[in-house]
């Protein structure tokens, strides 16, 4: 008997699995369920079910608003705003950044390719607005100084011409430690993934 989930909390039994889902279930060569994936189906579609929220470490909340504040300092879209990360030590000496592809290896680097960008853009770019959606971290002490965060967001852009792209997407995966002689977080690695009308589809490219 196969199932599928067609809408929030409701089970359709004896229906194949639609393969327009965002996800499947799969079975074994015996086409019974796997033991992990049997569950009850009628309670499910029955009762009604009571979400408990659960708690956040304090550290894992102020690593991940960190991040989250520290993305619009980032962000080359105009002509000054990114340069302190780069001077004040938030990013590595040693940073290693994947970027749509292409990797950057060390600060000075990384400090030149986004000097070459960020001219490009501004040159192009009325307006550049990004929204966070959604920001996960994991850290490996109580006070969250160290960890991973990932990020994304919606972006939408004003070219000179006036035109107006939006349904943007941008994202980030980033790698952070604790740096005992500034007494403070460093971005020792960051991978960014975009989609249009983001790098490296902007609407001139």
């Amino acid at each position: 008997m196969f199932f599928k989930l067609s809408s929030p909390l409701t089970l359709v039994l004896g229906e194949t699995l639609a393969s327009t889902l965002p996800f499947k279930f799969y079975t074994n060569s015996n086409l019974s369920f796997i033991p992990s994936l049997m569950f009850h189906a009628a309670a499910l579609s029955t009762t009604l079910i009571v979400p408990s929220h659960a708690q956040i470490p304090a550290g894992t909340t102020a690593l991940a608003e960190w991040f989250t504040n520290l993305i619009p300092s980032v962000i080359p879209n105009t002509t000054t705003n990114w340069i302190p990360p780069f001077e004040d030590g938030t990013f590595a000496e040693d940073i290693v950044v994947h970027f749509n592809g292409r990797v950057i290896e060390g600060r000075e680097n990384m400090k030149t390719y986004w000097t070459g960008l960020s001219a490009n853009i501004v040159a192009r770019v009325d307006a550049y607005v990004i929204e966070p959606t959604q920001t996960v971290a994991f850290t490996t002490d109580v006070e969250g100084r160290e960890g991973w965060v990932v990020a994304t967001g919606k972006t939408w852009l004003q070219t000179k011409q006036g035109e107006v792209y939006t349904d943007g997407g941008a994202s980030a995966w980033v790698v952070v430690k604790w740096d005992q002689v500034l007494e403070k977080r460093v971005v020792k690695e960051w991978r960014e993934v975009n989609t249009p009308p983001n790098f490296p589809n902007y609407p001139w490219s």
